[in-house]
């Protein structure tokens, strides 16, 4: 999963913190991609060229927002009736994940009405992706044969969420992921609008590769301490960057990289704890960029994948931890700190 942080206020479904790093995401031509509007189950699909991506919700959206403007005073009922009534099957499943009511979704595209004017013709340029995307789900194929591939739907949501995989399948925000340098940040804190610059529409295949490894985890151990989430989020990072070439998010690497004893240090005093906000989602500052815990938890896995012999094996096995301590005993990670 992917989170930020907007407005300086901690939002644990949004892409800031990894995202902060390298994700965006692109479509493909004009939004002549399947509209799924009944739920279809790709959940057993283990065919990357028979998953869809959804991306007739983005023109729909901006339908509504310009019938918005005709009616401002009536700026709920018309998302409500013509944007979520009218919505993907993943529409109403990113509402009630990452969304809420209609009423707050209203009062945030009116907050950062520049902002999402500003995007409108990256988000329509989404379907231009999804070749990339696509590529993506192939190369996890080559990696981990067992792999299998739901649909991905690319909604335009109210800035919470940057990327998620759930059960009904992969979602990605594009009012998140189609920011550039041109866009308009008015309302939006320099910290999140330093993240939503690094989230442009090119690095969305990094993204839904990032999710679709999600998809792919089968964790026996239901721990929910600091190492485990650690684990979890940045074995996602480890496996994208081998399907993709780029890490998730290059700036937090850059960061750990010259501070990576530090925060092993911090890490390991803390790795048996519940509390997760100093290394999870949580505003940037000047000085510590938000998510580290994704950071090492990508060294943790890399230093496990460097020590096997069996790379493909590997793979499996980072996908299918059953106790995260021995998991980190195993990789040897820290032992020279």
């Amino acid at each position: 999963m992917f989170s930020a942080v907007s407005d300086g206020a901690t939002n644990p479904d949004l892409c800031c913190l990894m995202i902060m790093k390298d994700f965006i995401f692109p479509i493909l031509s004009v939004f002549s991609s399947i509209a799924c509007l009944g739920q279809q189950d790709h959940s057993k699909n283990t065919d990357p060229l028979k998953a869809q991506f959804v991306t007739s919700d983005i023109p729909r959206f901006w339908a509504a927002f310009d019938s918005v403007g005709r009616a401002p005073l009536r700026s709920r009922e018309i998302y409500e009736e013509l944007y979520f009534n009218k919505g993907s099957f993943g529409l109403g499943i990113f509402k009630t994940a990452a969304i809420g009511t209609t009423e707050v979704f209203a009062s945030k595209i009116e907050k950062y009405d520049k902002y999402y004017r500003s995007i409108r013709k990256n988000t329509l340029q989404v379907q231009d992706a999804v070749p990339a995307m696509r590529k993506s789900f192939q190369r996890l194929k080559e990696l981990y044969p067992a792999s299998v591939f739901p649909d991905v739907y690319i909604v335009i949501g109210s800035m919470g969420s940057g990327g998620r995989s759930m059960k009904e399948g992969l979602f990605l925000g594009a009012d998140v992921n189609c920011a550039d340098e041109s866009s308009d940040f008015t309302n939006i804190s320099p910290a999140f609008s330093n993240v939503l610059k690094s989230l442009t529409l090119d690095k969305m295949p990094v993204l839904v590769a990032h999710e679709l490894v999600h998809y792919q985890q089968n964790y026996s151990d239901t721990s929910k301490n600091l190492l485990s989430r650690a684990i979890n989020e940045g074995s996602a990072d480890f496996i994208c960057k081998l399907v993709t070439g780029t890490p998730v998010n290059h700036l937090l690497h850059q960061y750990g990289e010259q501070h990576e004893r530090e925060l092993w240090l911090q890490f390991k005093a803390e790795l048996g704890r519940n509390d997760i906000q100093k290394w999870f989602y949580h505003p940037a500052t000047e000085s510590r960029p938000s998510d580290l815990g994704y950071y090492i938890g990508f060294k943790i896995t890399e230093a496990y994948y460097l020590r096997a012999k069996n790379k493909k094996k590997a793979i499996e096995e980072i996908l299918n931890i059953s106790n995260f301590r021995s998991f980190l005993e195993k990789s040897g990670y820290g032992s020279n700190f």
